[in-house]
């Protein structure tokens, strides 16, 4: 049960705002045009495939970087697209991103492979020869013989083997914030030859001189000692005849500072301390608290609010904890604006909107009417997750009319043209939408891991649930925490008494859902609603006993109970999405995803395939597109000895009249091509969306076809 409530609890979480600001837009529109998308940033991890601790390395660099899919909503990591990389069969292409970050986990397997050698060569000269130095390749010393690299030695190593192993994965996300941020702010690399560039991201520390000037000496300390940051400690590091605003304004033109402050119990009594923050939030700069107020204060000033807050327990340790999280905050704050822009630009709504990269509050209206006069009627655009329903009413009791939307309500105003208060604006208009997500087998080949399939589950139902859809799951929910993540997004999203109308159905075979306690339902009842499907008709078969698939006759059974499943599926869907998804070792008469795509296209219901996750998926496309797919053959599948013993015992079964027969899936498959999908979008649509491997670029796509689809 336990697992169950992890899985789920997330994405409910996010779903109660969004029903008041979804509220403001009514007429649907459909929109032709195709628009190329360039995410703002994006990260390669790449190392060699001797390299046995590679990929765990990558995937903790990943879960620093990548987007937060965690239980807990309050989403701090940034969210850029982390890939891996670990063969040199292909390129990286640049003109993928705007900008892209390469780390090279360099030790003694790359440095003695001259291929390696070679391919990293051709990568530096090709970032090189960029315009605008908008990509970076940053080495990683793993081995002292490392720098013995050729071609890249002569740039500034990321240096980790001269440390503790345990301490490598800490000082390299040090480490890489920083650099990533300054390439974000379009400074300098840092050379070899030339040591430090003149300008480092900045820190202000904020302090009240009579309990918070130790800690502040011993953060300036350790930022002195430990990195190459620039930090304005007080008066005394300011210049004469300059003021701190003139400072801080200074800095804020190029974007490079965050602001510290260090709440004690005095700190909110200091006119100069108040002047500081109000400052800094009027300049929409990142802000991070550290909490040390020990006896408490006769007033609390209410700006330091809406922003990250660290506790400091008085430890030196806190320390790093504590400069760590600043600098991932500098890094989010410059990622997320970027990364709303180029949101807006997806879904075509950029002269639209007004984008902010932190939550919105009472003071966010200041600037917004400094930038945008003082309007009426305005869309602004601020991060997942969204913010409370009664935040919301409290903004909406200044400007009425505003609209407060997050990057998963942002399609809205792409099928939008009226606002109105009256009604919500649903523009799937519960469209029934059987979600198929598994594992690739060949996940590594497109830079990806199992990670970036639960992100795209968890992003998929977020944007179909907000947006009207009702999710139909054949999976186990419970694997890789989907439940409570479920659970999360729709609690955060929709308000409590409208919850229980955003249930996902989930399909179970038997005797898969014999396995499901009533425990397990009753502590899902309000997020779930379970489909359980009857085993087919079976002489002698125990229906409340758990079959193991571990004989040939049990293994036909389960393959007729899984297709049984399926159809039944199929019948109540409107549409199916599929991802990924296993081309051996599975349970049924055919790979699962491949059996559903067939009885989607033989009912003539709309599908949408997404390529870029490879797997099954992708050997679907290649087989429409009239490509042949030796995965998807006979003579494949039958060297699985027990899968060939099943398909045997299956045909020989004279009441059968659906034998398993790949020769005649592969020419149905084949016959029908491409134009057969009816999933509301172009061939061209279709095809970037057979090879993007950009989850916003999928959903937006997939939102569109079913935006057209509802619309019929």
């Amino acid at each position: 049960m336990d697992f169950y409530k992890t899985c789920f609890t997330p994405i409910l979480n996010c779903i109660s705002p969004i029903i008041l600001s979804l509220s403001l837009l009514k007429e649907v529109i459909l929109i032709d045009k195709i628009t190329e998308f360039h995410p703002s940033l994006t990260i390669y991890v790449m190392w060699h495939p001797k390299f046995e601790k590679g990929k765990r390395y990558a995937e903790q660099i990943h879960a620093n970087f990548g987007r937060e899919i965690q239980s807990d909503t309050i989403y701090r990591r940034p969210g850029i697209p982390v890939f891996y990389k670990n063969e040199i069969k292909n390129k990286i292409d640049l003109n993928n991103a705007i900008h892209t970050v390469v780390f090279a986990l360099v030790e003694d397997e790359m440095v003695v492979d001259p291929e390696w050698n070679s391919f990293l060569e051709e990568l530096w000269k090709q970032i090189e020869n960029t315009d605008e130095n908008k990509h970076r390749i940053y080495p990683v010393s793993l081995s002292e013989n490392a720098f013995n690299i050729e071609y890249i030695n002569h740039i500034n190593f990321i240096r980790l083997h001269d440390i503790p192993e345990e301490n490598y994965i800490k000082k390299f996300v040090g480490s890489a914030t920083h650099e990533i941020s300054r390439l974000l702010l379009n400074q300098p690399r840092i050379s070899k030859e030339d040591g430090l560039s003149t300008s480092p991201v900045s820190l202000f520390l904020s302090h009240a001189k009579k309990d918070g000037e130790k800690l502040a000496k011993s953060i300036k300390k350790y930022i002195y000692d430990q990195t190459s940051l620039k930090t304005f400690f007080d008066a005394n590091d300011i210049a004469a005849g300059h003021s701190f605003s003139s400072e801080i304004n200074q800095s804020i033109e190029l974007s490079e500072t965050a602001l510290l402050i260090i709440h004690t119990d005095t700190y909110s009594s200091r006119d100069w301390c108040r002047r500081e923050v109000i400052q800094a939030k009027l300049s929409n700069i990142p802000i991070v608290v550290i909490n040390i107020v020990s006896i408490g204060e006769s007033r609390s000033f209410p700006y330091m609010g809406n922003v990250p807050t660290i506790r400091w327990d008085g430890s030196e340790e806190v320390i790093a904890d504590i400069i760590d999280n600043t600098l991932m905050e500098i890094l989010r704050h410059l990622y997320t604006k970027k990364h709303l822009e180029s949101l807006t630009d997806i879904y075509e709504v950029s002269d639209r909107v007004h984008t902010i990269s932190h939550h919105p509050e009472l003071m966010s209206f200041v600037n917004i009417l400094k930038d945008e006069g003082d309007k009426d009627i305005l869309t602004v655009l601020y991060p997942d997750p969204p913010i409370g329903y009664e935040e919301l009413q409290l903004l909406h009791s200044i400007k009425p009319k505003f609209r407060f939307l997050t990057p998963t309500m942002l399609p809205i105003l792409r099928y939008a043209e009226e606002a109105e208060y009256e009604e919500p604006l649903d523009i799937l208009h519960d469209l029934k939408i059987g979600l198929s997500i598994s594992d690739s087998p060949d996940l590594l080949d497109y830079g990806m891991s199992g990670t970036h399939l639960e992100d795209a589950l968890v992003e998929f139902s977020r944007y179909l649930l907000v947006h009207g859809g009702r999710i139909l799951y054949g999976g186990d929910l419970r694997e890789g925490g989907f439940t409570e993540k479920l659970y999360n997004l729709v609690r955060s999203y929709f308000p409590e008494e409208t919850q229980s109308s955003h249930k996902i159905f989930n399909y179970q075979a038997w005797p898969i859902y014999l396995k499901l306690t009533t425990e397990i339902r009753a502590e899902l009842n309000k997020i779930v609603n379970f489909k359980t499907v009857e085993p087919p008709q079976v002489s002698g078969l125990d229906e409340n006993t758990f079959l193991k698939p571990d004989s040939t006759e049990n293994r036909v059974i389960w393959a007729k109970s899984l297709t049984k499943m399926r159809e039944e599926m199929n019948e109540n869907l409107n549409v199916r999405i599929i991802i990924g998804g296993v081309i051996k070792n599975y349970k049924g008469k055919y790979p699962g995803l491949l059996e559903e795509a067939y009885m989607a296209l033989r009912e003539e219901k709309p599908l949408f395939l997404l390529g870029g996750f490879g797997g099954c998926t992708k050997a679907i496309i290649n087989v429409l597109q009239g490509e042949k797919t030796f995965e998807l053959t006979e003579e494949f599948q039958k060297q699985d000895k027990d899968y060939l013993d099943m398909v045997n015992e299956y045909n020989s079964d004279p009441a059968v009249d659906d034998t398993i027969d790949y020769d005649t899936l592969l020419k149905f498959f084949k016959e029908k091509g491409i134009e057969s999908l009816n999933n509301g979008l172009s061939i061209d649509e279709n095809l970037i969306l057979f090879n993007t491997f950009h989850v916003p670029e999928m959903i937006s796509l997939v939102l569109k076809g079913l935006a057209n689809i509802a619309k019929k």
